[in-house]
Parts: C-alpha cells; structure tokens; sequence
C-alpha cells in the first residue's frame, strides 16, 4: 500500500509537472510562434488570438518597462488555451516565468476596455515585469536557482501586486480604474464610512464583496504615483 501511495503521489507530481496545470489538457498539434520576447503556444483554434499577440506584445511589453524606467529583459512563453470556460488570465513563476490566457468570452467584471485581449495581457505583463525587478545577489541567485526565485516573492502581497497592475492597466483611460461600475465599492466604502483598513484589502475574502482588494489597492496605487 506504501509503494502504492509513491507512485501515485509521483504520478501526479509528474503530471503537474508536464500539463503545465492541465490548460491544454485534450489539445493536440500545438503550435509555436516566436517574438523578440515571448515564444506564443497554441492550438489550431485559437490561432486568430495568437495572431493578435503576435503583433502586439512586444510593444506592450516595451510599453510597461518604460512606464517602470526599467529595460525589458526576461523571455517567457504565453500559452494560450481555450479549455477554461471563464475568461481569465495569469502570470506565474513556477516552474518558470509565464502567462496563460483563456480563449472564451469575456466575463463582466473585465468587460471594461475596447480591446479585452490586448488589455488583459498588458495586465498580467505587469505582473511578470514587478516580480522579476531583481538586482545584485537577487539577480545572480535566480539565475541559478529559477525564476521564482525572488525577493518580490517574499513581500509583496496580492493585493500590492493586483493593485500595481491596475494602475497599468488603466493608464491610457481605459480599466477597471475609470471605470464606473468597478469603482463603486470604494465610492460606498465612502459613503457607509466603512473604509476598510489595509490589512482586510491584501487578498481574498471569504465573504462579499469579492475583488475588494483590486480596486482598493489599484486607488491606492494610482493616488501614490500622482502624488
């Protein structure tokens, strides 16, 4: 029974390992096209959303790097996979710098740009770029030891990090950050006199309103950088 449980327990740390979470579970003839910055992987039936990528995420991502005054510097893969029936996105560092995309319809809450593709990857290139500022010894550690490695990794909480990408997001007008609808649960905190501290908005709640730490952190960002 022992030898059992390690096997399967091997298995699927195997499996994780090489689905890459399963987002392209069931898909067959992947393809790759390459930028200056991204390797983008594929299947046949979202090549109308590679094609997209591909003509614009150099530029976005050369776009937030001199919003930071920083130089763009880290190549990563997009994968892109229309297996996940809720539209979403994300960055990680695990095993290695990524971003995956869901090929579907848009939900609601991120129905706030003229261009919902383009905008939610400018959105989780924002992620991939804050948590790789890595300097000295940092710098030296990941490049032995891999991507996740980083000090970002140790401090900088969710809510932080969501509110620094709507800053991004939002700062050619567009975005949950002027946008009405989204903004209404800071304008209610106001009106209620039940702002919340900063320790309830740095990540997920248990209860409603969900996203709260979105929007609360993503004001609190924008009124840093103006002022």
């Amino acid at each position: 029974m022992k030898k059992l449980s390690v096997i399967f327990l091997s298995f699927l740390m195997f499996t994780r390992l090489f689905a890459a979470q399963g987002v392209q579970w069931g898909q067959t003839s992947l393809r790759t096209v390459s930028t200056k910055w991204f390797d983008i992987i594929y299947p046949k039936v979202s090549s109308a959303v590679a094609k997209k990528l591909y003509d614009n995420v150099d530029s976005i991502y050369e776009e937030v790097a001199e919003l930071y005054g920083m130089e763009p510097e880290v190549r990563m893969p997009v994968v892109i996979t229309p297996e996940v029936e809720i539209y979403n996105a994300y960055w990680s560092s695990g095993y290695y710098n990524h971003i995956v995309i869901y090929d579907t319809a848009i939900s609601d809450n991120m129905a706030v740009f003229s261009d919902d593709l383009l905008s939610t990857f400018r959105h989780e290139v924002t992620h991939a770029f804050t948590y790789n500022l890595k300097r000295g010894i940092w710098k030296a550690l990941s490049k032995v030891i891999g991507d996740a490695f980083t000090a970002s990794g140790f401090c900088i909480t969710q809510g932080w990090a969501e509110g620094a990408t709507l800053t991004s997001e939002s700062s050619n007008g567009e975005g949950r950050l002027n946008d009405e609808y989204s903004m209404q649960m800071i304008r209610q905190a106001k009106i209620e006199n039940k702002f919340p501290s900063y320790s309830d908005i740095q990540g997920e709640a248990d209860h409603l309103p969900s996203g709260s730490y979105y929007y609360f952190n993503g004001a609190f960002n924008e009124y840093l950088q103006k002022n």
